[in-house]
């Protein structure tokens, strides 16, 4: 587990994710599937998928922050492209956690059999952090994710579109304004 700037002393925290798509038809934006992730910190399996990404450690610019998560997570090293959405996340006192943004960036497409591979447990007797992965059709994030991932992941998805290519402001997955 990381030091995340919040833990640092710092009063938000900020993360950041990565949109990876790939194709399964010919028209791009019709047959598109994004690479999820799943933590094995959460409460609910069923719906506990995610994009690939993380905290920013104290001082670490969040572009640094999610190219290094990829490489931890999935074991692929790829450079950020543009903001796609900043997500405010309301913080969680009975859970200890600050409030904070998570900044969605775009890491284009993968080629079909692209190699996926989950991080090992950092230490013997210690699970891994994360315990699978799936390309996942946006008809079909709910069945992946909490409501405000998936919500999330479409605003992010739109955004990358290229005629309609704008960052999104969001709070919990939803668009502001």
């Amino acid at each position: 587990m990381h030091r995340s700037s919040a833990s640092a002393g710092h009063p938000l925290r900020t993360g950041g994710l990565a949109l990876i798509r790939r194709r399964y038809r010919l028209l791009p934006w019709r047959g598109v599937e994004v690479l999820l992730v799943r933590p094995t910190y959460v409460v609910d399996p069923e719906h506990s998928y995610q994009m690939p990404g993380g905290a920013a450690l104290a001082g670490e610019p969040v572009w640094e922050a999610v190219e290094r998560e990829v490489l931890e997570e999935i074991g692929r090293s790829r450079r950020p492209g543009r903001l796609l959405a900043v997500d405010y996340v309301p913080g969680k006192k009975e859970k200890g956690r600050a409030p904070g943004y998570n900044f969605v960036l775009d890491f284009g497409f993968v080629r079909r059999g692209t190699r996926v591979v989950l991080p090992a447990a950092a230490g013997i007797g210690e699970p891994a952090e994360l315990d699978d992965w799936a390309w996942v059709r946006p008809c079909d994030l709910d069945d992946y994710c909490q409501d405000h991932q998936a919500a999330r992941i479409r605003e992010a998805l739109e955004a990358a579109r290229p005629w309609r290519g704008r960052a999104r402001m969001l709070c919990r997955g939803l668009r502001l304004g």
